[in-house]
């Protein structure tokens, strides 16, 4: 206990020799301490009632009542009983030194008095009582919040028992019912029915895997305060463009809803720091509510301001409104009124808004009026300018290299072994028209076919109609639902699909992106996206080689001996793709010459694409023949 704490303490001293109580006074004055003084226990019993000492210094041997005495009376009242006590006596003997622990005290101080023992025992059992206090009080601390904890799970199983079973309910129906209906085969329906079928049941697994997927980050972000270091997964030291993130989320929550003329948006761009993943997910949540818990008809106004350092979201609806009460009581599976409206989720939307926003260092708050609507503002901090890359965030392209400096003539398929041609088709798919001008200018004059689409949903379509090879999308405009109905539609028509290739954002890491988008993708780059490296991924998902003008200056290797050859070579036809990474490490480290060998090769191994390895080492051992 530091020395400032000890010297606020009160000590009481009883002793009926004045001498000693002038002794006393002087040498704890001396030190800071407060003093009371009393010359009998009676009166040092009646003071301790109406002021509460830290500490009792007390003489044995007093008229009348003695100092044992007096202890026990301290020891047997509640209001004083866990005041340390320590005896002053001239007496010795052991056998009075175990009756005055016996009595209650904690020390003893010998007669004649020597001044730094006095004031180091004194401090001693100061420091113990205060130390004992503090324990005290984090028991008492630690015994509300258990308390609390405990309260709050029994709400939350209670709420769990409501809602959980519809939740899960609803959609199991749905589920279970058309898939029911569609593995009969007596009587299966007509094309168009099976569609409808299909969507509602497609429908139904995403809002389970919502349920699954909420239920999961809720208790992940609560269980962050019992393992801080964890903190830094979920953050991001990245930014995001507010308005690229705020006006998709809310067309797509209104046209989940059938809601779009009720949308209502003023929407300023800036850059926020906030996760990626963490905006999307507050945004998603915080909108769905607003649709959810207003009347179609009514506006959803979404608006943005910009006070100092400070971006605000304010997300406000004409809807059922919260009393104070019920928004002090939002919780994790919190609904209110359920039994009066009906509604979709589980409860978790706006407690998971408010631990997301708070472990970016933002504010969450819940402005709400019976029959009158809600608003809730989302307040975060502005990037400043030092953060901001100086380049187009919207541009893809890092412009170091050109088209020219590639000089690629045209290309040949792996698997052929000859020059033989295939013409491929390439869609793009970008907001931003100088993106697919630039893909277009890429493979255009390679004889691929380039179609274009400005959005997803567009892109769907053409991807339906057209059948493309391999997909460049913008990450951050790819719509999950659209993505997967061509993936469903593809694997329905028994052909192979197009290869989705998403462009990330220049600041993304693993933990900063949408797992439910990445997972749509086949791979990723991200910006700048160097030229070369869009011919590379081209070349892996394509199974081709390019043919480049100076032949022998692009696609000459040195080939590796024939015995790694033909070991890798096994492998692949194994199967064995960590093995082959093995192998490519010891031949990269044999010799600086086989590095272009290995790094093609392993730019095959990683996208699993075998047939190519095999075609490839295939080419290299026959010409060893």
């Amino acid at each position: 206990m530091e020395e400032k704490d000890l010297k606020d303490a009160v000590i009481l001293v009883v002793d009926d020799n004045p001498t000693n109580l002038d002794v006393l006074s002087e040498y704890l004055i001396g030190s800071g301490f407060t003093l009371l003084l009393k010359r009998d226990g009676e009166k040092a019993l009646e003071l301790v009632k109406r002021r509460k000492p830290d500490l009792i210094l007390l003489d044995i041997v007093m008229p009348g009542m003695d100092g044992f005495e007096t202890c026990r009376r301290l020891k047997s009242q509640e209001d004083s009983k866990e005041i340390p006590v320590i005896f002053m006596s001239a007496l010795s003997d052991t056998v009075d030194k175990v009756k005055g622990f016996k009595a209650g005290a904690v020390d003893y101080i010998t007669k004649p008095f020597q001044h730094e023992e006095v004031l180091s025992r004194v401090r001693t059992h100061l420091t113990i009582q205060n130390l004992k206090k503090d324990l005290e009080s984090k028991n008492r601390e630690l015994k509300e919040l258990l308390e609390r904890e405990r309260k709050l799970a029994e709400d939350m199983r209670l709420n769990l028992s409501i809602s959980l079973p519809h939740e899960l309910r609803t959609p199991l129906n749905i589920v279970l019912g058309f898939s029911g209906l569609l593995i009969s085969s007596s009587s299966l329906p007509e094309p168009e029915k099976i569609a409808e079928y299909g969507n509602a049941i497609y429908k139904s697994g995403l809002r389970l895997h919502r349920l699954a997927e909420n239920a999961l980050l809720y208790a992940n972000l609560k269980l962050l305060k019992y393992a801080a270091a964890d903190k830094k997964i979920w953050q991001s030291d990245s930014f995001a463009q507010a308005e690229r993130f705020i006006l998709p989320a809310a067309r797509k929550k209104a046209e989940e809803f059938s809601r779009k003329d009720d949308l209502v948006t003023e929407v300023i761009n800036a850059a926020v720091r906030i996760s990626p993943r963490n905006f999307e997910k507050i945004l998603s949540e915080l909108l769905d509510n607003a649709f959810k818990f207003s009347q179609s008809g009514t506006p959803v106004r979404v608006k943005t301001t910009i006070n100092g350092s400070l971006y605000i979201i304010s997300i406000s609806d004409k809807g059922y409104g919260m009393t104070k009460e019920q928004i002090a009581n939002i919780g994790a599976y919190m609904q209110f009124e359920r039994q009066q409206r009906e509604q979709q989720g589980n409860g978790l939307g706006l407690i998971i808004s408010h631990l997301l926003t708070r472990l970016e260092g933002g504010m969450l708050s819940v402005d709400s009026k019976p029959g009158s609507g809600t608003t809730v503002s989302l307040v975060l901090g502005l990037a400043q300018d030092a953060d901001l890359p100086e380049k187009d965030e919207g541009f893809w392209f890092d412009m170091k290299e050109s088209v020219s400096d590639m000089k690629i003539s045209g290309y040949r398929l792996l698997n052929s072994g000859s020059d033989e041609k295939r013409t491929f088709k390439i869609l793009a798919v970008d907001e931003y028209e100088k993106n697919r001008s630039m893909l277009k200018a890429l493979f255009s004059p390679l004889g691929f076919e380039i179609f274009e689409a400005s959005d997803s949903s567009d892109g769907a379509e053409l991807a339906l109609k057209h059948k493309p090879d391999l997909i460049f999308t913008d990450f951050l405009s790819l719509e999950a639902e659209n993505f997967e109905m061509v993936r469903r539609i593809h694997r329905a028509s028994a052909f192979s699909r197009g290869k989705v290739i998403a462009v990330l954002p220049h600041t993304s890491t693993p933990d900063s992106i949408s797992q439910e988008r990445l997972i749509l993708c086949d791979d990723t780059l991200s910006k700048p996206v160097k030229i070369s490296e869009i011919f590379d991924k081209a070349e892996v998902h394509l199974g081709l080689e390019w043919i480049y003008q100076d032949e022998k200056e692009k696609t000459a290797f040195t080939v590796p001996p024939q015995t790694e050859l033909r070991k890798l070579y096994e492998l692949a036809m194994q199967g064995y793709i960590m093995k082959i990474f093995d192998v490519l490490d010891e031949i990269e480290q044999s010799g600086e010459q086989y590095k272009p060998f290995v790094t093609k090769l392993r730019q095959f191994a990683k996208a699993f694409q075998m047939r190519l390895v095999r075609s490839f080492i295939e080419k290299y051992l026959e010409s060893e023949k």
